[in-house]
């Protein structure tokens, strides 16, 4: 497994209602607006979500700090981590579709959607992604999704329309026993990602019967991006103990900025700032895994809705990472038991008798001077049962230590990837 970078956190409830160091400089109570000469800027529509969609939003974060904080507590040691929680949830949406009974309930429930409607959940999501798509034109934002069916195997038609319909899944049936059909599907996941994701699946197993995909692929350029000139290597605090010196970005800018007890948080836009990096940096002496186990939602928002512009020297190394991960035991811990035995897919075929034998997910992202370049693939595989002016005061805001991030949609507050960063 490869190593991967990192992602964000959040704090105690009660730590973040302290904020003497976190009270606005009145002298930049105020960001700093960013000209056409400082920087990008382009016209977009945000994406506008009634009351009910708002709600499945939050929801949707809450199953992304799950995710994390399980996935965080069942990784090695020293391995980062790097997930799309979006990808996730849109690959166990479409697999919802089919379950029925105590599974769809465990599915629902897991992903924080209680007793929501199925249509309410597949309107969202295709709203969502539709939305995500052109909310940014200096921003690529892409999700495909696809389904497929192993040659002369039965599945209901309506279970194939209703994901067709709300997540435009293209529907394959394929020789499973045909070693081609690996390649095609690996196929697929790369030209959806533009070969950030080359493969997904190293072979296809007797009892193989259905997989479902999502893929998604970002690329954003920073709303204003670092000077090559100012990289410099810079010594990096890694969690094994070593401090390895590594290319470190600078800038000196005017950022959305919150200082609590345990952590600072800081925002890097990317172009009209529709999307944008979240960084949250443990204070010296915060251990990572305090932080990762006091993610909450309700925390989140608080930390965000205190943000303020502030004028930051901002330290961050160059990375990129690569990683993967088998989530059965993940999702399992987290509520999703039978559908990995005596499971109910009987919207997806009648007679009960599939079940999912694996959920991996692969994600790449690379940060540098110019922006971010990130991707995922979430398989679901199915088996049959029985088988200017004055210089301002500098806020120091030094990525030099293990850190958490994520990159996220801002006028929903959709989170779509996560990450951990301990060592690089």
């Amino acid at each position: 497994m490869k190593r991967m970078i990192a992602t964000m956190a959040c704090i105690f409830a009660g730590l973040i209602s302290c904020q003497t160091a976190g009270e606005p400089d009145p002298a930049f109570e105020e960001e700093t607006p960013i000209t056409e000469e400082e920087g990008i800027v382009a016209e977009g529509e945000p994406i506008v979500l009634t009351e009910a969609e708002q709600q499945i939003a939050q929801k949707n974060n809450l199953f992304a700090f799950d995710l994390l904080r399980t996935v965080y507590l069942n990784e090695k040691p020293g391995e980062n981590i790097l997930l799309s929680p979006l990808s996730a949830s849109l690959a166990l949406a479409m697999l919802n579709n089919g379950a029925a009974g105590k599974t769809h309930d465990e599915i629902q429930q897991t992903l924080g959607y209680g007793d929501l409607a199925r249509d309410e959940m597949n309107g969202y999501f295709k709203k969502m992604v539709d939305g995500m798509k052109t909310v940014d034109p200096l921003v690529s934002f892409e999700s495909a999704n696809s389904i497929w069916i192993k040659n002369n195997f039965s599945i209901l038609e309506a279970f194939k329309e209703i994901n067709k319909n709300y997540f435009a899944a293209e529907v394959r049936n394929e020789d499973f026993s045909d070693p081609a059909t690996v390649d095609l599907i690996n196929g697929w996941c790369a030209e959806k990602t533009h070969d950030k994701i080359p493969d997904i699946i190293d072979g296809i197993p007797d009892g193989a019967i259905m997989y479902l995909i999502n893929a998604l692929y970002f690329k954003g350029i920073w709303t204003v991006q670092f000077d090559k000139e100012e990289t410099a290597d810079e010594p990096f605090s890694n969690l094994d103990g070593t401090t390895p010196l590594l290319p470190t970005m600078n800038m000196a800018q005017t950022f959305q900025h919150f200082e609590g007890e345990t952590f600072d948080l800081l925002e890097l836009p990317y172009g009209n700032e529709s999307f944008a990096m979240l960084i949250l940096l443990p204070k010296e002496g915060v251990a990572l895994s305090s932080v990762i186990d006091a993610l909450d939602g309700e925390t989140w928002e608080k930390s965000l809705s205190r943000m303020y512009g502030k004028n930051v020297e901002l330290k961050l190394p160059r990375f990129k990472i690569e990683y993967e991960k088998i989530l059965n035991k993940d999702l399992f811990a987290m509520g999703m038991e039978s559908m990995f035995g005596g499971a109910d897919f009987s919207l997806m075929r009648p007679e009960k008798d599939v079940c999912v034998s694996m959920v991996k997910q692969k994600t790449f992202a690379e940060v540098n001077e110019e922006g971010t370049e990130a991707a995922a693939v979430t398989a679901i595989e199915m088996v049959v049962t029985s088988v200017g002016g004055d210089s301002p005061t500098l806020t120091p805001f030094y990525v030099n230590r293990p850190f958490l991030y994520f990159i996220k949609e801002k006028s929903t507050g959709t989170i779509f990837f996560t990450g951990v960063t301990k060592n690089l």
